[in-house]
């Protein structure tokens, strides 16, 4: 399949026992047409259904504000992402006032995530220049943007 790596492939069969290409599905060995009630069967082979314990986890007031600051960051980004569509696509005018405003409505649910994770803003935007020093060194590069050591930006991180 395109893009994806011989070893993906496997992952793919081996804890699903099939390998989707254009349309076929290899399954225990056979070609099979996929089609929607296929793709749902398969779907739901994947699903996570320990509902008691997802049920208890939504009983935990930290998980509870981390899905609160995480659900409003995913949504304040989207309507950021809606302005920028709008004018890209829609030809409207940059409508720089909403989009303060979105940054500000990310800022208020990044400061629930940080209150609760303990942490500081100043904490946050240290870690980040340093990894992205770590990164790109002084100035920006494409190289340096896709060949990444991620094991250092971790340790940074972990500092």
């Amino acid at each position: 399949m395109p893009g994806r790596s011989l070893h993906q492939d496997y992952i793919l069969i081996s804890t699903l026992g099939l390998l989707i290409h254009s349309n076929i599905v290899v399954l225990q060995n056979k070609e099979i047409q996929m089609d929607n009630k296929l793709y749902k069967e398969l779907v739901l082979k994947t699903e996570s259904k320990d509902f008691d314990s997802i049920s208890s986890r939504l009983k935990d007031k930290r998980a509870l504000r981390l899905l609160h600051g995480s659900c409003g960051i995913a949504t304040e980004a989207g309507e950021l992402l809606d302005a920028m569509k709008k004018h890209i696509f829609y030809g409207k005018e940059i409508d720089t006032v909403n989009i303060v405003e979105e940054i500000g409505d990310l800022m208020w649910y990044s400061a629930i995530l940080l209150d609760e994770l303990g942490v500081e803003f100043e904490d946050v935007m240290d870690k980040n220049i340093n990894k992205l020093r770590a990164r790109y060194g002084d100035k920006f590069s494409e190289k340096s943007a896709t060949v990444r050591n991620l094991d250092k930006e971790r340790e940074i991180l972990e500092k």
